[in-house]
């Protein structure tokens, strides 16, 4: 008899194909097994890393509204940083900064001057998922209404009469001389409801030396002694100047235009005065400085820098085209603008931010928030003593000139005198009134003034 062949072989037979079946369905459970671990083991891994991302995306937005909060940070655009733990990097957050109403980069203006868009997009240091979150955040501290704002003091110096429409404020004092005119220097606006209220507010005292006091002088009441501070002046942008020695002489009743051809660099600019009726003291023809903006798209700004400018009798600083222009005046001593109409009260005279469509009887100004005009010098007296129809002095002098532009002087000292009249915001270390026949502030506040961007308006996550 052959071996197996019999009922024993038989179920040897059994037994073996028994125990191979078994060892299949063995292996089929446990590869399923090992799956369903690894499945679980990936969506753990995934799932981790998407919390961890979305951590380091919510990190990169607190750490842009923590910028923003910083004093002098109120123009930040936005970075990409790394989010640590300890000293381990969990990944990085792109922060991008932008104005609601426009997109565009901080300084903001106008109606939404104090809200911005945060933008953060996380990362891993490993390739895995991203994300994002976009949030919008409104600052409840800025200049407000307080466009015409002294960082240490305010002074309305006469003698001649003198007529402000809008807020005024000073982080130090503010001083209001009797300049005999027998009515209000500071004006409320007289729309409904009114953009101001014609009010002066300083940190520090409030003294007004017209007969009546202050409640003659200040249509909105003052409010001295508040504390903190009030007025905020935006950073200066970087003066990055390769032409601060070359000089541009204008010559009398010729027009100089400059842009992408020409230049938009210089040292020292000089306009020559142009001619004056003397009978009249009225100009019957202006030197002119044309600066090219952007000629289709409001939104985009053109940097111009010069060291000084000086704009003499019958002259006329003249904006073309949409765009905004950012003029950056770099010396950092002395006397950086120096503009000078015709004296004797003339209407038509020396213009300055302007479009070409000012005429003679019939100025045009720039609109507001297109022309903004940083002054780098720490001129203050008594060092730099500020007088005025004598020459230039102070960091800033407008005198007996009409126009539009937003000036920011935060290390000198500004004089308005005799504005023809002057409209616009302005920000200095000190600030004086020398008479104007009208400086009225068009903006809800000086642009870039918001500080304190505490109230969350939106949050996205995308």
């Amino acid at each position: 008899m052959r071996r197996g062949t019999g009922p024993a072989g038989a179920e040897r037979g059994a037994v073996m194909m028994f125990v191979l079946l078994a060892i299949v369905l063995i292996a089929g459970v446990t590869i399923s097994v090992m799956q369903v671990i690894s499945a679980d083991s990936a969506g753990g891994v995934e799932s981790l890393e998407a919390d961890q991302v979305f951590n380091v995306t919510q990190a990169g937005v607190h750490y842009a509204i923590g910028k923003l909060q910083a004093t002098g940070a109120n123009a930040y655009a936005g970075e990409t940083v790394s989010i640590f733990n300890g000293t381990k990097v969990l990944g990085s957050a792109a922060i991008t900064v932008n104005c609601i109403d426009t997109g565009t980069a901080p300084p903001c203006n106008g109606q939404y001057a104090t809200y911005r868009r945060i933008i953060s997009k996380g990362t891993l240091p490993v390739a895995g998922p991203t994300r994002t979150i976009v949030a919008v955040v409104q600052s409840s501290t800025q200049g407000g209404t307080y466009g015409i704002c002294a960082l240490s003091s305010f002074n309305v110096q006469g003698p001649d009469a003198t007529y402000i429409y809008g807020d005024i404020a000073s982080n130090g004092t503010i001083s209001l001389a009797d300049t005999g005119q027998g009515t209000p220097l500071i004006y409320g606006d007289t729309n409904t409801p009114p953009a101001y209220t014609g009010k002066a507010t300083a940190v520090s005292t409030i003294t007004c030396a017209a007969t009546g006091g202050c409640a003659a002088q200040v249509q909105g009441g003052v409010f001295p002694n508040q504390g903190g501070t009030i007025c905020y002046a935006p950073p200066l942008p970087t003066y990055s100047n390769p032409n601060s020695t070359t000089p541009l002489n204008i010559a009398s009743n010729t027009v100089y235009t400059m842009n992408s051809v020409t230049g938009f660099n210089w040292g020292d600019v000089k306009l020559a005065a142009g001619t004056l009726n003397g009978g009249s003291n009225n100009c019957l023809i202006t030197t002119d400085l044309q600066i090219q903006a952007d000629p289709v798209n409001p939104n985009n700004t053109q940097v111009v820098q010069m060291n000084t400018l000086q704009m003499p009798s019958c002259t006329r600083l003249v904006i073309l085209g949409v765009g905004k222009v950012d003029l950056r005046i770099g010396a950092t001593t002395g006397n950086d603008l120096y503009v000078q109409g015709p004296m004797g009260g003339a209407a038509n005279g020396t213009r300055f931010g302007v479009t070409i469509n000012d005429k003679p009887n019939t100025p045009a100004p720039v609109p507001v928030g297109q022309l903004n005009v940083y002054l780098y010098s720490s001129c203050l007296p008594p060092g730099c003593t500020c007088k005025i129809n004598s020459g230039p002095y102070c960091a800033g002098l407008i005198s007996h000139t009409s126009g539009n532009a937003t000036f920011i002087v935060p290390n000198g000292s500004f004089t308005i005198d005799d504005a023809q009249p002057f409209s616009g915001a302005i920000v200095a270390n000190q600030l004086n009134y020398t008479g104007t026949n009208g400086y009225y502030l068009n903006t809800t506040g000086l642009a870039g003034t918001a500080s304190s961007f505490n109230t969350l308006r939106s949050w996205k996550d995308q």
